[in-house]
């Protein structure tokens, strides 16, 4: 994490959402002071809200009774769709996107540099400059990308530099 993430993680995680008379408020914890925020889109129950502005600016969860699935931690988010929402993440590196389920769980690792709401199952993504397809755990829609993504994993049969077939025989 880089210093401005780590600081908003630990400012961010002292909140309190609120209900009252159908409002949500957002209360420091310990300051007790109100935080101003914005409610970006509800689905499913799930509210997607952000808080804080330019760079400061973070998206957390939340259900609609107002308990946090997640503090505002993300740069960016989608909403939820199909038990799975979209964030980037980027502590301390290049921000990529991936994916959480409805407890705030990661369930797809970020690695995608574009990534798109769940629809039919699949959601659209980009890794390493390729445009493919992922189901709800993370399996592409694309054989090739799974044999390479397997071959990388076990470091079988997986050779980072590729080679011409007439590097290593002549005939």
């Amino acid at each position: 994490m880089d210093n401005i993430d780590q600081v908003l993680v630990k400012e961010y995680s002292t909140l309190k959402l609120i209900k009252n008379n159908g409002e949500y408020q957002i209360i420091d914890n310990i300051n007790k002071e109100h935080i101003p925020f914005k409610i970006i889109d509800i689905r499913d129950g799930i509210v997607l809200l952000s808080v804080g502005e330019g760079e400061k600016c973070r998206y957390g969860y939340c259900s609609e009774t107002g308990k946090w699935i997640m503090t505002p931690r993300y740069i960016d988010a989608r909403p939820f769709s199909e038990g799975r929402a979209a964030v980037y993440i980027g502590y301390g590196r290049k921000p990529l996107w991936g994916y959480i389920d409805e407890n705030g769980d990661p369930v797809i690792g970020a690695i995608f540099t574009n990534a798109s709401d769940f629809v039919g199952g699949y959601a659209h993504v980009t890794i390493n400059g390729i445009d493919t397809s992922i189901d709800k755990f993370g399996t592409y829609d694309d054989p090739f990308l799974n044999l390479l993504e397997s071959a990388k994993n076990r470091n079988f049969g997986y050779h980072p530099t590729p080679r011409k077939l007439s590097d290593e025989c002549e005939m």
